[in-house]
């Protein structure tokens, strides 16, 4: 689920950037989390039912044929559809349904570099937008004709290896404290209530300071006790790839200290002071445009 959500891309944050003030965010989370998943929960069904049949083609154990990434997507799973009637049909369909997913997840990825540049100019256009969003993804795919070469694949398994599996655990932590401890859960159900006019359940006040950071932390701890050198069927990785790892694993949360730095250095008075000022919020603090309260938040304001 963690994953499969996108816990940590920043995606959810400039999606729900472009709502209006009293959008019902409560209700879309929940209609997120049940769409969402439970597609992840019916592509369980179809990929262990492909691996149950390829086991009994082949009378191994499906522990000796099943493969993950893009083991399972690009070597196991056509191999099973190659035994099915009119293998050439499913094979269409599944890579076919492979482009897509692969479509719709990059929209909202360039998405999110094109808001947080767009954001920092002024007087943004639409042809100044359009310029952005066309560099964006010009950048992109020049980086990516990397994945295209023959090393394209262990170089896919490297970056796999260190950033999904440290990265975003660190960010998503880091998330929970400042919004459930930092900025306070209280403060936070507040702001909700002034957008949809009624407070959340308490529980997941109990949910944001405890329980998911607690998780993330139990799993990204397990993670680095478990941790083991990259390796890609019998190929292991060099020293210098383990290095080179390491350093993509941390540029992405690079930024977070260096922001904390700045914004203490830009406050005024000790150092003491300055932490406690960096913690308030600016004058610029509240909604973007003009907004309308909900007659429920108004009715109690009275």
């Amino acid at each position: 689920m963690f994953f499969s959500m996108g816990m940590g891309w920043g995606v959810f944050i400039t999606m729900a950037s472009y709502n209006k003030f009293n959008h019902n965010v409560m209700r879309d989370t929940i209609i997120y989390c049940f769409a969402g998943e439970g597609t992840s929960f019916l592509a369980g069904f179809v990929v262990f039912s492909v691996l149950g049949f390829m086991s009994h083609e082949t009378g191994l154990d499906i522990v000796d044929i099943i493969r993950t990434g893009p083991g399972l997507v690009f070597i196991a799973y056509p191999e099973a559809l190659s035994q099915l009637p009119i293998p050439q049909l499913w094979a269409v369909l599944f890579f076919l349904m492979l482009t897509l997913v692969a479509l719709d997840t990059m929209f909202v990825d360039v998405e999110v570099c094109v808001t947080t540049i767009v954001d920092l100019i002024p007087k943004p256009t639409a042809r100044i937008r359009l310029i952005v969003t066309s560099s964006t993804c010009f950048c992109m795919f020049l980086v990516c004709l990397i994945y295209t070469t023959q090393a394209g694949i262990y170089v896919f398994q490297l970056a796999d290896w260190y950033f999904a599996a440290i990265t975003l655990h660190l960010i998503t932590i880091l998330e929970c404290i400042a919004i459930g401890w930092i900025y306070g859960a209280d403060r936070y159900f507040g702001d909700i209530e002034l957008m949809l006019g009624k407070r959340p359940p308490i529980l997941l006040k109990y949910i944001w300071c405890f329980i998911i950071p607690i998780i993330l932390t139990v799993i990204l701890l397990f993670t680095l006790i478990k941790y083991e050198l990259p390796t890609y069927n019998d190929y292991h990785y060099p020293t210098y790839a383990t290095g080179i790892g390491w350093f993509v694993a941390i540029i992405s949360a690079l930024p977070i200290p260096i922001w904390m730095v700045k914004e203490i250095l830009g406050q005024k008075g000790t150092l003491v002071q300055r932490i406690k000022n960096s913690f308030k919020p600016n004058e610029r603090w509240g909604p973007a445009k003009e907004y309308r309260l909900t007659n429920q938040y108004a009715e109690s304001s009275i």
